[in-house]
């Protein structure tokens, strides 16, 4: 009796031991794929924060069209927030110089011709 139950338990370890080596295939044959993608998806949110780095802000002109949009419906009570609104973004735009990578070149460049001037 006691023999059976071993018998069983090597079996069963066997089928386990075998279950255990198809998915240690299955991972090995996935992980490449994985690894493929996530360099993929982390190059992709790479390209995305660069490209952010060559645009400007655009606060000011996401707020104006807001403003509009709120002078624009018909309820009398958003034409002052709308126009309030619509105002600090064209203030915004005028004085918030927000900078750019572009505009450090361009800005370096003045800064050194002033130097040179003096």
């Amino acid at each position: 009796m006691n023999l059976r139950l071993v018998k069983r338990a090597q079996r069963r370890n066997k089928s386990l031991l075998k279950t255990v080596r198809k998915i240690e295939e299955n991972l090995k044959e996935r992980l490449p794929i994985a690894m493929q993608f996530a360099e993929a998806m982390y190059m992709e949110k790479t390209k995305l924060h660069i490209g952010r780095l060559y645009q400007k802000s655009d606060i000011g002109k996401k707020m104006v069209k807001a403003g509009i949009a709120l002078i624009a419906i018909p309820d009398p009570v958003t034409d002052i927030p709308g126009a309030a609104m619509a105002v600090s973004g064209v203030i915004i735009n005028r004085y918030k110089s927000s900078i750019a990578i572009t505009d450090l070149k361009r800005e370096l460049r003045s800064m050194l011709a002033n130097l040179q001037a003096l």
